[in-house]
């Protein structure tokens, strides 16, 4: 299964490896669970709706699938 025309799956991880992804997907995550935390704890504080931390937790879903999108690659950039 190619998942790009010009590069296989094991050039696809070897990639993702030499950029340190997994780092930063483990950074993205572990910062994201410390702001739900802090954020139930302020919320449960200030007695705000139930709601509140639903969307709190929808708005960093869409933080973090949005920020490994850019791009990486410094032979494209102008």
């Amino acid at each position: 299964m190619k998942l790009f025309p010009s590069m296989d799956l094991s050039q696809f991880f070897a990639e993702l490896k030499s950029r340190n992804i997994r780092r930063l997907a483990v950074a993205y995550v572990t910062a994201g669970l410390l702001l739900i935390e802090l954020a139930a704890i302020l919320l449960a504080i200030f007695e705000a709706a139930a709601w509140g931390l639903k969307l709190f937790v929808g708005a960093l879903q869409l933080g973090n699938a949005h920020a490994p999108v850019r791009r990486l690659d410094p032979i494209h950039e102008i």
